[in-house]
């Protein structure tokens, strides 16, 4: 029989071993040579010497950011004998659990040092044996507290970062408001002290009732006034701890369990939002690089206010009502949308004659908003999340757990909700009704990310949450000629039979009441793979088939220059050697050299990719190109997901112009890096960032 020291060495090393995801990845890669002439013509992007090193501090820095930012939920339940704790338990675990890759429930404490006489019976008489003395009381405490870290440490912490579900019946608090229960002797400042100290949950409810005789007539464990001093201990107990929620069970197990849900969504929501893990790019905050004297976005705060005039028509005049009345001026308005709304708002709306409703839940915040699902139809809501795709672990649990609120009815799930009533269709109602003849169209929105080129896509759907396809809209001018170019490659590589399994199509494309309008069917539901393989390797020979051109080095060089020109004054001065540097030896390298060039994607990465039938699909061509060299898609794929989603991809070149595709790569990180400031892209410095490192090892290397 294993010690409890191996125990418990066991237990971590598991653990260790299965933090897979978000792998760390050794910053300096070079292109080498195929190993043998008439071998296979490709071979990898590996790490120079010492990048298996690099590798393994990698590993070790990405396991320790996991335990400091664990995918999985810690949640404690608190409240007298009687309350419903166990029942709340239960349903949360049905509830939420699927969200999670694993769930486990305690009673009180982990139990790593186990208990002197077994686990035993349910405890039916928690007063019935004396209080210890002092030193017994004090020795069994601190053995206690031992046993919490220990617990924290070896059970609880690796099965959070696992994205685990780990739910407490009691915790170490509830000693100090009964510490008869668990025959405390001792000084009473001892375990409000060890409180302090004991691993602190994400989460914590504290149940109660409003009438105490409804908790004895469950339990009568207790006499009433016994009931009545823990309630009133419990309820001051939840004002001193910063993450409890005070729940009151006397409405029902259902509601109960919905409001407890509804503070799971928040603290995973608020959670996303400080690691910043909300889309796919890496759970941190992109910072602004210095000297990067770049053009201010819209304010938050005004974000959602232009998507929404967007999308209900920019000639529609949109009323706010303040509180929950309407007010005169309100009724002459084409369409009012309220955030937040009471249900008298709403009934007034319809007795106006605002018949047409429809209500988003919007996430994270209306201060910081990215999408906007519907609410109303459950279907249609969880099917309305495909339109978020997320790639880091806090935000996939996140979505798991919003699918299975949406499929239990939660409506109430969403902290904050938008309405958006009109007195009839929308444009936007009438162009999906006359391009795919359904009148109910229920809409899921994302407002993207990026400041300049920055669009609302709207997905569209029937009422049973069948997806009829992708609306574009763009909310800058500069989006707008990114849309029109979009369409226009989409049409011209419908042409192409071969594509035509591949590529979206385009349904309608053009001016209208609400600017340029984009509107594409709709593809796989499945993510695309974040690992490089012959699916995409098929894709990009399909592409290049179609166009291919010889374009002469030098004249590459100077493209890239001239676009890395507009570039230099918002970078530094290493930025700016670190340019002039990479075109020199790009220029050296490609002179005289015919570079093979073709059609390119121009965003090729995993998120702009999805799976269906053994087939890869790609969309979002705003930055398509026809004459772009043939691996610089692969190139960006490799640095993308390498760069943000911190995964090693091996990138293929072929061994008789290694040196010809190494200038080609270095042109790649500089024209990427040039596009990335001139975006104001949120992945700006951990992109940026990496791509100088890039170009640093390459220009190294020669």
């Amino acid at each position: 029989m294993l010690s409890l020291p191996k125990v418990l060495l066991n237990r971590w090393s598991g653990a260790s071993l299965n933090l897979d995801e978000n792998r760390m990845v050794a910053t300096s890669v070079n292109i080498e040579r195929a190993p043998a002439e008439g071998a296979s013509s490709k071979s990898s992007l590996q790490s120079p010497p010492g990048g298996f090193v690099r590798f393994l501090l990698g590993e070790a820095w990405r396991g320790m950011r996991r335990c400091f930012q664990p995918a999985g939920l810690f949640l404690v339940i608190l409240g007298p004998d009687g309350v419903g704790k166990s029942t709340l338990v239960s349903q949360l675990t049905q509830a939420c659990g699927p969200c999670f890759r694993r769930q486990r429930v305690f009673h009180w404490r982990p139990k790593v040092i186990p208990a002197r006489t077994g686990p035993g019976a349910p405890t039916t008489d928690p007063h019935g044996r004396l209080p210890r003395g002092k030193l017994a009381s004090v020795a069994v405490l601190c053995l206690f507290f031992l046993d919490f870290w220990l617990g924290y440490l070896f059970v609880i912490l690796p099965l959070l970062t696992r994205s685990g579900l780990v739910l407490f019946d009691r915790y170490f608090p509830d000693l100090l408001i009964d510490p008869l229960r668990y025959r405390y002797g001792g000084p009473m400042w001892l375990p409000k002290f060890l409180s302090r100290l004991v691993p602190r949950p994400d989460l914590v409810f504290v149940l109660t009732e409003t009438q105490s005789e409804a908790i004895l007539s469950r339990k009568r464990e207790v006499v009433l006034e016994e009931v009545h001093r823990q309630q009133e201990g419990y309820r001051q107990l939840a004002e001193q701890i910063g993450k409890a929620r005070l729940i009151k069970t006397d409405q029902g197990i259902e509601r109960t369990a919905r409001e407890a849900s509804r503070f799971v969504v928040e603290c995973m929501v608020q959670r996303s939002e400080r690691y910043g893990s909300g889309g796919f790019a890496a759970p941190r905050r992109a910072a602004k690089p210095k000297d990067a004297n770049l053009p201010q976005a819209n304010p938050a705060n005004n974000l959602l206010r232009n998507a929404i005039q967007q999308l209900v028509g920019r000639g529609k005049l949109v009323a706010e009502p303040s509180g929950s009345e309407l007010q005169g001026d309100d009724l002459a308005a084409s369409v009012v949308v309220s955030l937040n709304p009471s249900k008298r708002l709403g009934r007034d709306l319809t007795r106006q004659g605002y018949t047409r409703a429809r209500r988003f839940a919007v996430m994270p915040s209306p201060g910081s908003p990215r999408w906007l699902f519907p609410l109303g139809n459950s279907r249609a809501t969880r099917e309305a999340l495909r339109i978020y795709v997320p790639f880091a672990p806090v935000a996939r649990t996140l979505k798991g757990l919003l699918k299975v609120l949406a499929a239990a009815h939660c409506q109430d799930f969403a902290p904050h909700k938008l309405l958006v009533s009109s007195r009839g269709s929308l444009a936007i109602e009438s162009l999906v009704q006359e391009v795919t003849g359904e009148e109910r169209a229920v809409f899921a929105l994302s407002l993207g990310t990026e400041a300049r080129f920055r669009k609302l896509t709207v997905q569209v759907m029937r009422p049973e949450g069948e997806i009829l396809g992708y609306i574009k809209l763009p909310l800058t001018d500069a989006a707008t000629e990114r849309v029109r170019h979009e369409a226009e490659v989409l049409e011209r590589l419908w042409t192409f039979p071969d594509l035509r399994g591949h590529i979206p199509r385009v349904l309608h494309a053009g001016d209208g009441e609400n600017g340029y309008i984009l509107f594409q069917t709709a593809g796989p539901s499945h993510p695309g793979p974040t690992r490089f393989h012959d699916l995409h390797e098929d894709f990009l020979q399909k592409l290049r088939g179609i166009h291919q051109q010889q374009k002469a080095g030098g004249a590459l060089v100077n493209e890239v220059a001239a676009r890395w020109q507009e570039a230099e004054p918002k970078v530094d001065a290493a930025w700016r050697a670190l340019g002039h540097a990479a075109l020199a030896r790009a220029g050296k390298e490609l002179e005289c050299v015919p570079i093979p060039c073709g059609v390119s994607h121009g965003d090729f990465a995993p998120w702009n990719t999805r799976l269906g039938d053994g087939r890869l699909w790609a969309f979002d061509w705003e930055s398509a190109s026809w004459e772009l060299p043939v691996w610089w898609d692969v190139f960006h794929f490799k640095t993308q997901v390498a760069a943000l989603l911190r995964r090693h991809n091996d990138v293929r070149v072929s061994s008789d112009g290694a040196s010809v595709e190494r200038a080609a790569f270095l042109l790649y990180l500089l024209d990427s890096a040039g596009q990335l400031f001139a975006e104001e892209s949120p992945t700006l410095g951990a992109g940026l960032e990496f791509r100088r490192q890039l170009l640093a090892q390459q220009l190294g290397g020669y």
